[in-house]
């Protein structure tokens, strides 16, 4: 009992040091952050990947920020109404996605914004946003990009003085000209450990068939944000900062008088691995706050009061955003455009006919589970006698696990090391991830379909909850856990799964028979690096040109090590 109590009080301290350590002022302020996000392009069609970058920054150091573990990109069209709503972990205040452009989006002006929950205390104007544009030639409706003769269209004029230099990092090209299906290189040269120890994005794509938005640099975003103070009170923040990941809020309730409950216990777990399994504890107002440490894939998590079934949760969703007074660019076009739109349409559509040969990858990240494997005990029942029901197989097969008779149903408890601390208490049971407290459900449940059984051997708690060990029971398909009604549809909460980290499609042509291939290659975007970063003092990144002829920009965004704003341009051409 003292061993784990210790090891509990250690984790705490260490918590709350680590706390102080990063707000780096006083408990009750908090440095202000803010979001840059760079962009693989501005004007888009169906068919098209919007890719994304950001970059979140403590506004005291202009660091990466090491306070917001969560950063939430936004799309929206000139009606505010909202096209895409993604949620990134942030991984050391960097964290990058994409969403592609199907043909329901309307021709149009949009809007990019990004921003942290700790950011919404300050109000929209501090987001970051830039604008984007879309032309579907699909649909008739046009008349929020068409030209009439009150407008001009600027030409789409491209500067060739290359802004591939900054103070101690230069960008450069082996060449001023290419082929189609020929590689190239990309030499990145730094001359400082700050530079080096940077992070920075690369996009390599052609030029744009008429003048768009014009895309923020990273060298133009401080002058967002010269007004804007350093540091936030936190007791007088209406927006928590996500400082340990993301928070899912809510209340208790007692079912009959509506009325606030104080001091109990909610316990949070979702179908899949244990990885969402947690417990929290309401204030004075009834309210509790769980962070979600990790992504996750689960769609519907389970809240359950663990007190008192007369209870309920109400889950709090968070406030959104008034975008009422933002202003966006005025993207017009006219018939000289047919012909480039028309090419690129078709191009897109082949493009898209070969995305199976063409695929992205996802980065796996390996997630953190509750129980620690150093006391978890594996039962692959494949490697034992089979029995009918899972009581069968606890009494045959799993001697960690005892069987208790509680006012005539069954309770299964792990028998953890002797504590007379926790001897009454119960073990929690985790079916498929989802919690099952009513243990008795279970004693007929087909053990033909249990992959595994694991038992947790140890005595834990969790913010308050003393438990005896856990039993963590995976089933071969996941079904049995959604059929055993534990829980009711009202305790149900649906959240959105967080973007994926991808690493993204690349071909190789230094192969002859790869070059001579018959499947066509009209990408547009050469390349998109979004988290590139310093091996050593030079750098060479090896990319190959497709089918298309034309001039293409190459773009470097992102920020020193101690901050600065890095941002590089330059160009080359591709000619049959």
């Amino acid at each position: 009992m003292f061993k784990h109590k210790a090891i509990l009080l250690f984790i705490f301290c260490s918590i709350i040091a680590a706390t102080n350590s990063v707000l780096g002022q006083t408990e009750t302020t908090i440095p202000n952050e803010r979001t840059y996000v760079h962009t693989s392009a501005t004007l888009l069609f169906p068919g098209d990947y919007l890719y994304y970058k950001c970059y979140v920054q403590r506004l005291d150091t202009k660091n990466l920020s090491n306070l917001s573990k969560v950063v939430y990109v936004e799309l929206i069209n000139e009606e505010q109404e909202l096209i895409f709503h993604h949620k990134l972990f942030l991984d050391k205040g960097l964290a990058h996605g994409d969403f592609f452009i199907n043909q329901s989006l309307s021709s149009g002006n949009y809007k990019l914004i990004a921003y942290t929950q700790w950011m919404k205390n300050l109000g929209v104007s501090i987001f970051f946003q830039q604008d984007i544009s879309i032309i579907n030639p699909y649909t008739n409706d046009q008349k929020e990009i068409l030209k009439t003769d009150a407008d001009t269209i600027a030409e789409n004029s491209m500067a060739y003085d290359n802004k591939n230099k900054f103070e101690f990092l230069k960008l450069s090209v082996d060449s001023d000209n290419y082929s189609t299906r020929s590689m190239a290189s990309l030499l990145i040269e730094a001359a400082t450990d700050d530079v080096k120890k940077g992070s920075y994005s690369i996009s390599i794509k052609q030029k744009q068939p008429t003048e768009a938005a014009r895309s923020i640099g990273a060298d133009e975003f401080n002058s967002f944000y010269r007004t804007i103070p350093e540091e936030n009170s936190l007791l007088n923040s209406s927006f928590l900062p996500e400082l340990r990941g993301e928070l899912v809020m809510g209340k208790v309730l007692d079912k009959e008088t509506l009325k606030p409950i104080k001091n109990t216990r909610v316990i949070l777990s979702a179908l899949g691995q244990e990885t969402l399994y947690t417990v929290a504890s309401t204030n004075e107002q009834g309210k509790f706050y769980f962070n979600i440490a990790q992504p996750y894939d689960q769609t519907s998590v389970s809240l359950r009061p663990l007190d008192n079934s007369n209870h309920s949760v109400k889950v709090m969703d968070k406030e959104k955003n008034d975008y009422s007074k933002i202003e966006f660019f005025n993207l017009k076009i006219d018939s000289t455009l047919r012909t480039k739109i028309l090419d690129k349409s078709i191009h897109n559509q082949i493009e898209n006919a070969f995305s199976a040969v063409k695929p992205d990858s996802i980065s796996i990240q390996k997630p953190k589970l509750f129980f620690d494997d150093e006391y978890l005990v594996t039962y692959n029942l494949s490697d034992y006698t089979r029995f009918p029901t899972f009581r069968q197989t606890v009494q045959e097969v799993i001697p960690d696990i005892g069987i208790k008779r509680i006012n005539g149903e069954d309770s299964y408890s792990v028998r953890t090391p002797d504590n007379v601390l926790f001897n009454a208490l119960p073990s929690v049971m985790l079916l498929d991830g989802l919690l099952i407290d009513e243990h008795s459900k279970l004693g007929q449940l087909d053990a033909r379909e249990i992959e595994k059984v694991q038992v947790f051997t140890s005595n834990f708690i969790n913010n308050g909850a003393y438990y005896k060990g856990a039993i963590l029971i995976e089933t071969k398909d996941m079904k049995d856990a959604t059929s055993i009604k534990t829980y009711s549809d009202d305790l149900r909460h649906t959240l959105s799964v967080p973007q994926k980290r991808k690493k993204y499609f690349s071909p190789n042509y230094t192969n002859e028979t790869e070059k001579n291939n018959s499947i066509p290659d009209f990408r547009y975007q050469l390349l998109w690096y979004p988290d590139f970063s310093f091996s050593g003092k030079k750098n060479e990144i090896e990319f190959f040109t497709s089918d298309l002829q034309g001039i293409f920009e190459i773009s470097l965004e992102g920020f020193t090590y101690s901050g600065k704003p890095v941002s590089l341009k330059s160009w080359f051409t591709v000619m049959d």
